[in-house]
């Protein structure tokens, strides 16, 4: 079956020396010797990783994902190591926003913000973009591409829902539209759409019974029904989304309405069966008529006719079981194998902190705070001794 999957654009961002504000932060905070040596080493690398991560173009493969996962990690380790502000180690990141094309009389839309929470929710905005597009070019006729797009699809949805949920709201001020909370909150319904979308496949791929069949494929068609009204309203989402929503809505309707009729025809339900069939059939002409630059239904669409004409046939002659109303019939079970994939850090199993030997900056005022506690009170010890030894000697 050729179906279209939806992936999300890479935001795009501009080069930012890390290493020079890192380096003299070190320099100034950090005595001279092996340790900040090491420091300073790992503020170059992690420039470099910036560069790689965000600089250059990703090839839609692992690789390039993992590279994004360490460099999101490190920006987490990193983060309570340093005094990222405004009036202390003041980083201005610029990004743009992924779906703006630009016009052609002003460039595309962009933001820079000195914060490390913005740097880190547009990297974490790429690691679930570049999931999706890894995901959408899996070979979907083998059970491993299958798998391999399952994952990414639940990782991305994941990922869009981390960002709505728990980051944006750090933030104190609008980003773009983007990674605004509707926005990547409509991305991760619309992943875990596909994710189910997949799982169905593989299903039928499997030949597993019809009956589970048609309720992964009736689930599939309830995510992509809420993409679709929660996308009705988004101007900035490319335009083809909408369109494909709604067909995939249909498609998986029809897919549950043909699986469903199967399992009627089982139960010796002739009646049903052909109702089941004819909406689906009714459910393929409105994707063929209204979406066929987008999906193409044409083999879905020969396989209910053939089911049709043979049922109505049979029944015709043989049967003769009394055709009810589609609105009769009992809805269609639902069932999700998907959920996103949730969010943790280190994200990247082969994750090593560049600066893993320093102190973050809580305990290091704690501990300049001990130390001028206790250098004032042996200070008042040795006072009172001193008056003490006077008193005595007098």
């Amino acid at each position: 079956m050729a179906t279209t999957f939806v992936s999300v654009p890479l935001k795009k961002s501009s080069e930012v020396d890390l290493a020079k504000p890192l380096s003299k932060f070190i320099h100034a905070t950090y005595s001279s010797g092996e340790s900040q040596a090491e420091y300073i080493k790992a503020a170059e690398e992690l420039n470099n990783l910036r560069k790689s991560a965000v600089c250059r173009a990703l090839d839609k493969h692992d690789s390039s994902l993992e590279i994004l996962l360490r460099y999101y990690d490190q920006l987490c380790a990193l983060e309570p190591k340093f005094p990222f502000s405004e009036n202390q180690l003041c980083l201005t990141f610029t990004w743009k926003d992924a779906f703006d094309k630009g016009s052609l009389f002003g460039g595309s839309v962009k933001l820079s913000f000195a914060s490390l929470g913005f740097e880190k929710t547009c990297v974490l905005f790429n690691i679930g973009a570049l999931a999706s597009q890894i995901a959408s070019e899996q070979n979907l006729e083998n059970d491993e591409g299958l798998k391999a797009a399952a994952k990414y699809y639940q990782l991305a949805s994941g990922v869009f829902q981390h960002i709505k949920d728990t980051v944006l709201s750090t933030m104190n001020r609008e980003l773009t539209m983007d990674t605004s909370p509707d926005t990547v909150g409509t991305l991760s319904l619309i992943m875990l759409a596909q994710a189910q979308e997949v799982f169905f496949l593989k299903a039928a791929a499997d030949k597993m019974k019809d009956a589970v069949i048609a309720k992964l494929a009736n689930q599939a068609a309830d995510y992509y029904g809420d993409a679709f009204k929660q996308c009705q309203f988004k101007e900035n989402l490319p335009k083809e989304v909408l369109p494909v929503l709604a067909a995939k809505h249909c498609m998986m309707q029809a897919n549950a309405e043909y699986h469903q009729s199967v399992l009627a025809k089982q139960q010796k339900k002739f009646g049903e069966e052909i109702s089941r069939l004819q909406h689906a059939s009714d459910l393929v002409k409105t994707v063929g008529s209204r979406y066929d630059e987008y999906i193409n239904v044409k083999d879905l669409s020969d396989k209910i006719a053939r089911a049709l004409t043979a049922a109505k046939k049979d029944n015709d002659f043989i049967y003769h079981d009394r055709v009810p109303d589609v609105k009769d019939l009992e809805p269609v079970g639902k069932a999700t194998l998907v959920k996103p994939t949730p969010v943790s850090v280190p994200m990247s199993q082969k994750f090593t902190d560049l600066f893993v030997k320093m102190v973050p900056l809580a305990v290091q005022q704690a501990l300049s705070a001990y130390n001028q506690r206790r250098a004032d009170l042996v200070n008042r010890l040795i006072a009172q001794m001193r008056e003490s030894s006077n008193l005595a000697n007098g």
